[in-house]
């Protein structure tokens, strides 16, 4: 009785990936990303990260940035593209760009007060979620590659 060689869990999902086309792992990456900031922004985000979000340089929101790009760095690895030189270079755009995102709109939304019940909370959620996912395009804009 011959046995198949038993190939890794991350080998599979490699030579997965390596077989779409460029348009489906464009697709299955940002597909990847915005799963991803669900969970990081929804799912993981504390009360004090929340609360500690509007003060620049507080724990709470440069904890929050980190959690965004631990959960981001899979990407690099799943989804075949530049280097490990590109890949850190990304993630310190990511978490630059993510922190100050999230600080202006709590900036915004506590300058004037707003709460849930205010159509304008949710105008800067929704403004707040389109700019992240704005950069998650960006990202698999540079790293992936163009053929």
């Amino acid at each position: 009785m011959s046995q198949r060689p038993e190939r890794s869990e991350r080998g599979l999902v490699q030579a997965a990936m390596e077989a779409m086309s460029p348009v489906h792992a464009a697709l299955a990456a940002i597909t990847y990303l915005l799963v991803k900031h669900a969970v990081a922004d929804f799912m993981l985000q504390t009360e004090p990260i929340y609360r500690q979000k509007g003060r620049y340089g507080a724990a709470g929101g440069l904890l929050h940035a980190l959690i965004h790009i631990l959960l981001t760095a899979p990407l690099f690895v799943l989804f075949p593209g530049g280097g490990p030189a590109l890949a850190t270079g990304l993630l310190a755009a990511e978490f630059l760009v993510h922190y100050h995102i999230d600080w202006a709109k709590e900036q915004i939304v506590r300058s004037h007060g707003w709460s849930s019940q205010d159509r304008n909370f949710w105008w800067a959620l929704g403004i707040d979620q389109l700019l992240h996912g704005l950069t998650y395009v960006a990202i698999l804009w540079i790293w992936l590659p163009s053929n």
